[in-house]
């Protein structure tokens, strides 16, 4: 039997740096982003820094990047654990796009992840371009067995 049910909301944004210092300042944009979303106390129960082009499909293997995700209840992206941003790599990426990730209990909590990542085209570090957000509610789907003998099978047509 499969049960579909709701479970939170999903929240992302996304924006793009390119030129000398991408990567750095990719990742000093999500510092901020978390950083703006702790101080408001947004309860985000789970959340995700992936720099796109760098580290967003083996995470950590990009050019020494330590972008982990955040799980955890509580006020604030910063509960849980850290969301760590590594070292500069040797060599700049030419581009990069953050994308910021989170799970909330509301829909205004999870627009508001969306509207930080928006913020930072005029609060964030120079020439970031291409803003995107999104924030909707989750549909979960739970498996599970029952034993043969609760099941009584039955079929019925209904017309429109």
């Amino acid at each position: 039997m499969s049960v579909g049910y709701r479970d939170g909301f999903l929240a992302h944004g996304e924006i793009s740096y390119a030129g000398h210092n991408a990567v750095a300042r990719a990742r000093e944009a999500a510092r901020i982003v978390r950083e703006r979303l702790t101080l408001a106390a947004i309860p985000v129960t789970e959340a995700r820094y992936d720099l796109i082009g760098l580290d967003a499909v083996h995470r950590g293997a990009g050019a020494g990047a330590r972008v982990s995700v955040e799980a955890g209840a509580g006020a604030g992206a910063g509960a849980g654990a850290s969301a760590e941003v590594g070292a500069v790599p040797a060599v700049d990426q030419g581009e990069v796009r953050l994308r910021v990730a989170a799970r909330t209990d509301a829909l205004v909590q999870a627009r508001r992840v969306g509207r930080e990542v928006a913020a930072l085209w005029l609060n964030g570090p120079y020439g970031g371009a291409g803003v995107t957000r999104d924030a909707r509610e989750n549909i979960a789907i739970a498996s599970a067995l029952l034993p043969r003998e609760a099941v009584a099978p039955a079929v019925s047509l209904q017309e429109a």
